[in-house]
């Protein structure tokens, strides 16, 4: 299935959390960074999209599908939210500050 989506569009945001911030500093040589991707997009548009954007080189892609999960609202009325797709990605060299370094330098060892 060919999908007319953007390289911009098939990145929606990067995942900024405790776990997602030490895996950019686990090893010099390589990096991980956690986006959350188009629930369309596959392997090939997310290497595509982080080769370009972030002009570096990508070795491996892991893909999650992350599913919604129910709530409940005054213990009677139940909803949902909805799920999403995070894609964690391994580079050769570092993104910089310009790109999801999260803006915190050396916070983290990086």
């Amino acid at each position: 299935m060919s999908l007319n989506l953007s390289i911009h569009d098939v990145l929606i945001s990067p995942v900024v959390s405790e776990k997602s911030i030490s895996l950019t500093s686990i090893s010099p040589k390589y990096r991980k960074y956690t986006f959350i991707v188009h629930q369309d997009a596959d392997k090939n548009m997310v290497k595509k999209a982080v080769e370009k954007i972030f002009n570096t080189e990508v070795i491996k892609i892991n893909i999650r599908n992350m599913p919604g999960k129910v709530k409940y609202f005054q213990r009677r009325y139940k909803g949902f939210r909805s799920g999403s797709k995070k894609a964690e990605v391994t580079v050769v060299n570092a993104i910089g500050a310009a790109g999801t370094d999260y803006g915190l330098g050396d916070a983290y060892g990086s």
